[in-house]
C-alpha cells in the first residue's frame, strides 16, 4: 500500500518534462554514471528549502524553471554528504532506478514573467545591464573559457547578443527583442540569487561561484564588484 505521508522524506530537482515522467512511472532514474557509478542524487526534506534547491539547480543550468519532486522511498540511500560550493545536504543511492512514493511536485515559480514594458524602456534597461560591449562579447564567445557554463544553445546566441549591442533598438528584430527580454530575466534572477546566497552562507555581499560568473558573462553581463568575471573575460 503507498505511503501517503504529508511529509515526504526527500527532495529532487529536475526539468519539468523528468518531472511528469517521475511523476508518471514512480520512479527516479540514474542520468550517465559518474566515475563509473550510477547514482541518484536528493536532499532530505527536514534540512533543504525548496528554493535553496531551486537555486543550486539555475546556478549550474540554464534551463526551464525547475520542479522539486518531494518524495518518500522505502529503499535506503547508501551514503550522505555536504556540497560545500552550493551549501545543500543531499544523499546518494547507487543505483539506476529509485522506486518512490507519495510523491508531490513543487513548481512555484519565482523568476519574474517576461518583460511589459515599453520597448524605450527595454532598449535602455538592456544597454545598461547587459555592459559587455559587442567586441568583448565577440571574444568571449570564441574563448573556451564560455564553455564552463550554460548549454550550447545559450552560447549559440552571443554573436547575437553582440550584434545587438552594436545596432540601434529602432534596427532590432523580433528575435532581438526577445532575446533582450529574456537576457534582463536571466540576470536580475541570477545575481538575486547571488544576493540571497551570499546573506544566506555569510559569503558576502554576493556568493560568487565560477559556474554563475561564466553563465552570466555567456548573457553579456559583468557583474560589478566580481573580479573574478573580469579576470575571465581578459584571460579570454
Amino acid at each position: 500500500m503507498k505511503r501517503t505521508s504529508r511529509n515526504p522524506r526527500y527532495r529532487h530537482v529536475t526539468k519539468p518534462k523528468f518531472a511528469q515522467k517521475i511523476l508518471k512511472e514512480g520512479r527516479l532514474r540514474a542520468g550517465a554514471p559518474w566515475d563509473g557509478k550510477y547514482k541518484i542524487y536528493a536532499s532530505p526534506a527536514a534540512t533543504v528549502d525548496v528554493e535553496l534547491l531551486k537555486d543550486w539547480y539555475r546556478g549550474y543550468a540554464d534551463e526551464p524553471e525547475p520542479v522539486v519532486v518531494e518524495f518518500d522511498s522505502d529503499v535506503r540511500p547508501h551514503e550522505s554528504r555536504l556540497n560545500r560550493v552550493m551549501g545543500v545536504d543531499a544523499v546518494a543511492w547507487h543505483r539506476k532506478s529509485l522506486p518512490i512514493e507519495s510523491v508531490v511536485l513543487k513548481n512555484k515559480r519565482t523568476s519574474r514573467p517576461p518583460s511589459a514594458m515599453s520597448d524605450d524602456a527595454l532598449a535602455r534597461r538592456f544597454n545598461r545591464t547587459i555592459n559587455m560591449t559587442g567586441d568583448e562579447i565577440r571574444r568571449w564567445h570564441k574563448s573556451p573559457l564560455s564553455r564552463r557554463a550554460s548549454f550550447a544553445h545559450i552560447r549559440a546566441e552571443l554573436p547575437l547578443l553582440a550584434k545587438m549591442k552594436d545596432t540601434p533598438s529602432a534596427k532590432w528584430t523580433p528575435a532581438m527583442w526577445d532575446k533582450a527580454a529574456r537576457a534582463l530575466n536571466f540576470v536580475e534572477r541570477h545575481e538575486a540569487q547571488m544576493r540571497a546566497q551570499g546573506k544566506r552562507f555569510g559569503t558576502g555581499k554576493l556568493h560568487v561561484t565560477e559556474t554563475r560568473v561564466v553563465a552570466l558573462l555567456n548573457w553579456g553581463r559583468k557583474t560589478p564588484g566580481v573580479r573574478l568575471a573580469t579576470q575571465l573575460l581578459d584571460a579570454a
